[in-house]
């Protein structure tokens, strides 16, 4: 799911309008993530967490998929991705798209 990147586009001399560009799938997959996460977490975490996550994809995809998972853990899941002291991501390719996210509260 690409997560989008910030873009500048000149209006006249020496001036420019800087813009956000994402994915229109981009929401909908964090909500779908989100949603999942309200559903199945105990407990907003509020420490420092490690972040394992196992990207399924039909082959070629985003790079930017971390990124993306980590917005979407933010408030489900954690009260800040900030608290995020560390991420494992590996992707491998299959017929149905996800991620499957473990989080480990560091001591």
């Amino acid at each position: 799911m690409p997560q989008g990147s910030m873009s500048a586009r000149t209006v006249g001399p020496r001036r420019a309008i800087i813009y956000h560009q994402s994915s229109a799938r981009l929401k909908k997959w964090r909500n779908a993530i989100r949603k999942t996460l309200l559903a199945e977490s105990a407990e907003i975490i509020d420490g420092a967490v490690s972040v394992e996550l196992d990207f399924i994809l039909s082959p070629p995809k985003s790079t930017k998929l971390v990124r993306a998972v980590l917005d979407a853990l933010e408030g489900p899941s954690v009260t800040n991705d900030s608290r995020v002291t560390s991420v494992r991501a590996s992707k491998r390719y299959g017929d149905t798209e996800g991620v499957m996210i473990k989080m480990v509260l560091e001591e």
